[in-house]
């Protein structure tokens, strides 16, 4: 046995030695490869001077090799939030529509809102700020995209060779069902009346702050009678294709099927949990893209604006993106170019907190490993590299091969695991070229007031609305910023009020309408102190409204997180479902439970349409508290 251990001892230093020798190796081995990828980059990058757009196009002259003649360029980004990237971006559409003659442009934005951009672009109408409110994408909604919006509209306004402007996303329903409704209308009455009973809910806005404006989703959304119906309607246009276009005529057809069918996508993603929510979006995006190159005739050529993970020929989580469906579709006629950036901040909404607006966040020089890491090691500031020239083989090949890490996030970021934003790429094959932008900062929002945080009171204020100035917002409530440019003004009035001597008023004149939205004052308090308790919100409101406007008082309960722009529960909403129709004052009154487990109860007024709406005499209350004797006027 003595002699047993000085063998094995010997073993284990003899295995420590050789294991000690192959990580000296493969070290070295490593850094030889680093070395040789920092070195190709550095070898076959265009450098370029500048991402403002503006400074000429010298620089950008190594685009052309890369576009060649493809009629689809997708420009990526590997955050919705990084001001240098999105600039750089603009710089690109510019030289791409002078130099090589691209002609449309599709952003990550709802397809039918997107229509109300284009008369912006096109047609001159409104501004770029009130165009961008109601292509209703918050990741878009920036100073940056609006400066390029405005540069379109200058083009169009001067050059002979116009630029039309696209959203390709289906994330809201609203105007896709009120398009399809209103063409129905039009060449059948019948079937409007039908399909408004049947998923005409789907056309009312809520336009909630703590949820960057989007559409809550509840299961009456999608539920078997509404999947039916917007199957009969899509397929009542096929069946009556000709018949509605002599009616109408072929656009204006085409336009309203697409509202359709980007309204089924919304539904069908949005069914059984929107478990396939993903797959159905990147599917439908690449469908849109592929109905505008139709509709724009065999001239188009369209430059597709979206994230790193939409553009990509892959199938990332399972999710085909669209990229992967416009290569299977086009061929070398679509050219991808991702977008990398090594450090700086970005704006992105904050996983798992409570809405808290947009922050800004600050990463340090990339990851050892990452691509990232590769181009600041070659010393490269602001480039972009075709991929396609890679060596035949050799070690920078083998490693491109490999799946390789980048920085990635979406709407959202976790600073407290920023490992989880690393995705891994193999980069020849879903990029066929990447621009890469070292140091960025945070997009600056169109209104940064937008997107802050909103205040969460302890209990309920000035529910009479007697505090305050006439003719400004009701202190204690929330008045969202962003409404102002969908034409809405929220005040307090003197104007024949129900008790006391204010109320308060939500106004739209008809002229100002643009986009989907709902006018609104809101008032958000903590659960803490009804939790357990049944509740009861009563208030007093009139309206003075057109034919097919609305107005309802709502209430919610919400869980005490948020995750992305959804609620990560909704536990009690009311939805559209306390209509105030008349003029004279009528007092509402919504009950609910409040769970130990809620987070925040929001309740309030919403005018859609335009017209004016007034509320005055709130009361929100535990129940077996005595209330109040009712007032009617």
């Amino acid at each position: 046995m003595r002699h047993v251990l000085p063998l094995l001892l010997i073993a284990c230093l003899i295995g420590a030695t050789d294991v000690r020798a192959q990580s000296e190796r493969s070290s070295t081995a490593t850094a030889d490869t680093s070395d040789a990828v920092a070195l190709w980059l550095a070898s076959n990058a265009v450098r370029l001077e500048t991402v403002e757009a503006g400074s000429g196009f010298d620089d950008l002259q190594g685009l052309l090799d890369v576009v060649g003649d493809a009629r689809i360029v997708l420009l990526g980004e590997p955050t919705h939030g990084n001001r240098e990237v999105y600039q750089l971006k603009h710089r690109m559409v510019e030289f791409l529509v002078e130099e090589m003659g691209f002609n449309v442009f599709a952003f990550e934005t709802p397809m039918p809102e997107s229509f109300d951009v284009d008369a912006y672009v096109s047609g001159g109408v409104g501004t770029p700020e009130r165009a961008l409110a109601a292509a209703h994408m918050w990741a878009g909604d920036t100073e940056s995209v609006a400066e390029m919006l405005a540069w379109m509209r200058r083009h169009n306004a001067t050059s002979t060779q116009s630029l039309t402007f696209y959203g390709f996303d289906m994330q809201s329903p609203e105007r896709a069902t009120a398009g399809t409704l209103a063409y129905l209308e039009r060449v059948d009455p019948g079937l409007a009346a039908i399909a408004r009973e049947a998923f005409g809910h789907l056309a009312i806005s809520f336009s909630d702050p703590e949820a960057v404006g989007y559409r809550p989703i509840v299961d009456r959304d999608s539920d078997a009678a509404v999947q039916i119906g917007i199957a009969d309607v899509l397929a009542r246009f096929d069946a009556n294709e000709r018949n509605w276009t002599e009616a109408t005529n072929a656009d204006d057809w085409a336009v309203a099927r697409q509202h359709a069918q980007v309204l089924q996508r919304w539904v069908e993603a949005n069914s059984d949990g929107g478990h396939r929510y993903g797959v159905v979006r990147d599917a439908t995006m690449a469908e849109n893209i592929r109905w505008i190159l139709e509709r724009e005739g065999s001239d188009a050529k369209v430059i597709v604006w979206a994230h790193n993970t939409h553009v990509a020929n892959w199938d990332g989580w399972s999710i085909p993106a669209l990229g992967l469906y416009l290569r299977e579709w086009y061929g070398s006629e679509a050219v991808i170019v991702g977008a990398l950036f090594g450090r700086g901040g970005f704006h992105a909404l904050e996983v798992g907190a409570a809405s808290r607006g947009l922050w800004a966040f600050e990463v340090g020089a990339p990851p050892e490993g990452t691509i990232e890491a590769a181009f600041a090691a070659a010393g490269l500031d602001l480039a972009v590299v075709d991929l396609r020239r890679l060596p035949a083989h050799g070690p920078v090949t083998e490693w491109f091969s490999t799946p390789q890490l980048t920085r990635n996030s979406g709407g959202v970021y976790d600073a407290s695991t920023p490992r989880r934003h690393l995705l891994p790429y193999t980069a020849p094959e879903a990029f066929d070229a990447l621009l890469y932008v070292d140091t960025t900062t945070p997009t600056r929002p169109v209104e940064p007031a937008d997107y802050g945080t909103f205040p969460v009171l302890a209990t309920p204020v000035n529910l009479g609305f007697e505090h305050g100035v006439l003719g400004e917002a009701p202190p204690g409530w929330l008045v969202w910023s962003k409404l102002r440019r969908f034409g809405f003004e929220a005040v307090t009035t003197s104007e024949r009020p129900f008790d006391g001597a204010r109320a308060a008023v939500i106004r739209r004149d008809q002229a100002d309408e643009i986009g989907e939205a709902s006018g609104s004052v809101l008032q958000r308090v903590d659960a803490s102190a009804y939790r357990g308790r049944q509740v009861r919100l009563r208030a007093a409101a009139r309206a003075e409204l057109a034919d097919g406007d609305i107005a309802f008082l709502r209430l919610r309960i919400h869980a005490p997180e948020y995750v992305d722009h959804d609620p990560a529960d909704i536990i009690f909403d009311s939805l559209d479902e306390y209509r105030v129709a008349s003029s004279e004052w009528r007092v509402f009154e919504i009950e609910a439970d409040v769970p130990e487990g809620a987070g925040m109860i929001s309740y309030g007024l919403f005018l859609v349409g335009s017209g004016a709406v007034w509320l005055d005499a709130v009361s929100f209350e535990v129940m077996d508290q005595p209330v109040a004797a009712e007032l009617i006027r």
